[in-house]
């Protein structure tokens, strides 16, 4: 058994979840190596950084009503909703951040594995987005989808320093510049790539009207943890609002903070059954 999700974060939006989970998703990660002739040596390679990693994968759109069997934690949208959400990145040329979270039970004992991960993209842009329309299937849109990772190139904004060098005869010889952030990280706020320690339980799903929620709640003791998905603040009611990438969900009160940006993706400490 398990949950897989994809999630949408969007600046000004709540964060959208994928309503139909695709039958594969193929995640690539391109190398960069550059080859060289020298002499006396022959070819040599030189490695690079890696190349950006893309997401590919297809699915559709179903029409609300028609299938019962639908399971989101976010809200659900029309077709129609969702084309013009997608197509509006792609015009407006927006950045989101992209969440693929795995979770697998152990088929013996019911509780989550300690294999778990997610891919996370901290800043994506949309690709390629193409639609089609099945005879039989009214009101359906499929569609595919091509995701990539976003690097930031712009210039930074520099401010002058108040200070100024100058010389023997007091004049100005340089004014120094520094960058200046555009966003500041907010600080003792438990966020996605929070690295925390944990003290409580842990679930595999975070409703508590979830059929296995009882029998699955473990108990963490000094486990450290990175946060990779904070709820949306409607669904703050949840008792369990954040997810411990690798273990599961658990209270964000149960969070101490450690880090604002985490650098590890395990999962450290002593986990048992309650």
């Amino acid at each position: 058994m398990s949950d897989y999700m994809i999630w949408f974060d969007v600046e000004g939006f709540e964060e959208i979840q994928l309503p139909v989970n695709p039958s594969e998703v193929t995640i690539t990660y391109p190398g960069n190596l550059s080859n060289y002739d020298v002499e006396g040596i022959g070819e040599i390679i030189i490695p690079r950084l890696p190349k950006l990693a893309t997401v590919t994968f297809d699915s559709f759109f179903p029409r609300e009503g028609v299938y019962t069997t639908l399971s989101s934690l976010a809200s659900f949208y029309s077709p129609e909703w969702y084309y013009t959400f997608f197509r509006r990145l792609q015009k407006l040329k927006e950045t989101f951040r992209l969440t693929i979270v795995r979770q697998y039970e152990n088929s013996a004992s019911g509780t989550p594995s300690m294999n778990n991960f997610d891919t996370v993209f901290n800043s994506a842009v949309l690709m390629d987005f193409s639609i089609t329309d099945k005879g039989g299937e009214p009101g359906d849109i499929y569609f595919s989808m091509s995701i990539s990772e976003y690097r930031d190139a712009s210039p930074r904004t520099l401010a002058e320093v108040a200070r100024q060098d100058v010389d023997e005869k007091g004049n100005i010889t340089l004014q120094r510049l520094v960058p200046v952030p555009n966003r500041p990280a907010q600080k003792g706020v438990i966020t996605t790539e929070s690295l925390v320690t944990i003290n409580g339980k842990v679930y595999t799903s975070e409703s508590e009207i979830a059929d296995d929620w009882k029998k699955t709640k473990q108990q963490a003791n000094q486990v450290d943890g990175l946060v990779t998905r904070v709820l949306p603040p409607q669904m703050s009611n949840k008792l369990h609002s954040v997810y411990i990438s690798g273990l599961g969900w658990v209270n964000k009160s149960d969070c101490e903070l450690q880090s604002q940006k985490g650098n590890v993706n395990v999962v450290k400490g002593l986990i048992g059954n309650e």
